[in-house]
């Protein structure tokens, strides 16, 4: 598994890691009873603090996806299929959601264009209805 986190983000890298390691979860790529890599190793392969790698594991943990074994380890736990199902229902949300914003925004965009073309053609006709009308 690899993790990616970035300082530009307007996400707290806790939260990035937290959601990459969920996205294994769900995905598959982590499994039951795998073994997450130690809050130090990690904290020092993305060079960040040994509290925010700590802070990922422990919420992780609140959540129910992982159980932290005292000198032994982070280990992943039985996939919660009520909590599958809510991720599969809010990633579904998600994306109608985004769907939803680009086409309104595409049926906004096509309407502005169909409302510059109308006016340019209705400003033809009563022209040319007021040069036939005057002469």
């Amino acid at each position: 598994m690899r993790i990616i986190v970035s300082n530009r983000s307007g996400v707290p890298i806790y939260e990035q890691i937290k959601a990459q390691i969920k996205d294994a979860i769900f995905s598959g790529e982590l499994e039951e009873d795998d073994l997450l890599p130690s809050i130090r190793q990690l904290a020092r392969d993305l060079k960040i603090s040994v509290i925010t790698t700590t802070r990922a594991y422990n919420d992780l943990q609140e959540e129910g996806f992982v159980v932290n074994v005292q000198g032994k380890g982070c280990y992943v736990l039985p996939k919660n299929k009520e909590m599958a199902r809510e991720n599969a229902l809010r990633r579904v949300e998600h994306t109608t959601i985004c769907r939803k914003k680009d086409l309104s925004s595409m049926c906004r965009e096509r309407a502005a264009m169909c409302c510059q073309k109308t006016r340019k053609w209705h400003g033809r006709m009563r022209c040319e209805g007021l040069k036939t009308g005057l002469g």
